[in-house]
């Protein structure tokens, strides 16, 4: 049987000439990394090699037995004896994060997934599976990132009033950039696609385009509109009923932008600062992905899948 790397799993391979101790020495063609036979760290080297197809490239144990030609059997005890590891460190240089995105999702609506990226290189900082979004884990989560040296200049997040909290307790001085996606998403989603009303049309009119702006002078705009809007349909929205679903829906929308007005523009002082969690999100959609794969797995492994994922995303890099 033709043997396989140990790094990359390929089984394009030569023989390379031998160590000083007369063993065989072996060449991939595909890595160009070289190595001997039966070596005990090779051959750990080998099961973390399968281990990291299953957790970032979501293959099943089925395929990989196919390209190992182990059973399946085996590669499961490999796997969960690797679950049951720590995974490393996620990150080193914590001081250099100085830019932070925050957002949580959540499976089948139990359990949430809580994550810290570092907007400037994309990498995850911290990474949690929880019981929910909650003021008491996002919490837990900062302090442990404060102890590790961590002094956000600004944490770009959705407008949950207990994360925002959180942060703020832990990080007085950081600035809070409130998602602008988040915003124009609900905003447009309160006033449904066709609003029935002049003021919903107006509003709604207002909320679009909002992730595009890019300049103060389309600050001065949006502002001058909603100022307007006020004006001309304030006392109307007043008035409105919250025992009606679309017209509570009207006044929330107009609620969202009022309280969340101040920390919208920071991002057009600082440009290092980004205006919406949209890379988190494609982040977090690519993991769920993945993890859609092992629809099997233990809920008392699911933390450690969730932290081998972003310690190999960080170092695939």
């Amino acid at each position: 049987m033709k043997k396989s790397c140990y790094f990359c799993g390929v089984r394009r391979v030569k023989k390379y000439g031998k160590t000083k101790k007369g063993k065989q020495r072996f060449r991939c063609l595909n890595c160009l990394k070289t190595y001997s036979w039966l070596r005990p760290k090779h051959k750990a080297k080998k099961e973390e090699v399968w281990f990291k197809w299953w957790i970032k490239e979501g293959l099943s144990l089925r395929q990989i037995s196919r390209i190992s030609k182990h059973g399946r059997k085996k590669l499961k005890r490999i796997k969960n004896e690797w679950l049951k590891q720590a995974a490393p460190e996620l990150y080193k240089d914590y001081a250099k994060a100085k830019y932070l995105i925050f957002d949580g999702t959540y499976f089948k609506r139990t359990n949430s997934l809580l994550l810290f990226m570092n907007d400037t290189d994309g990498n995850i900082i911290s990474c949690r599976y929880v019981d929910s979004e909650s003021y008491e884990n996002t919490y837990k989560m900062a302090c442990e990132l404060k102890s590790f040296g961590v002094e956000p200049k600004s944490i770009t997040l959705d407008g949950l009033k207990p994360v925002i909290a959180a942060v703020q307790d832990v990080w007085p001085e950081a600035i809070i950039q409130r998602c602008l996606y988040h915003i124009e998403h609900q905003g447009k989603m309160w006033l449904r696609a066709k609003p029935k009303t002049d003021a919903g049309r107006d509003l709604k009119d207002i909320f679009a385009g909002l992730t595009g702006i890019k300049s103060n002078s389309g600050k001065e705009e949006f502002t001058h509109k909603y100022k307007r809007f006020l004006q001309q349909h304030g006392q109307y929205v007043k008035s409105l009923s919250y025992k009606e679903v679309g017209y509570r829906d009207i006044k929330k929308a107009v609620s969202l932008i009022a309280n969340a007005y101040d920390n919208m523009w920071h991002y057009l002082e600082d440009r290092k600062i980004p205006k919406t969690t949209n890379k988190l999100e494609g982040y977090i959609s690519e993991l769920k992905q993945q993890y859609g794969k092992h629809k099997g797995l233990a809920k008392h492994n699911r933390d450690s899948y969730f932290k081998w994922y972003c310690y190999y995303k960080n170092h695939a890099k």
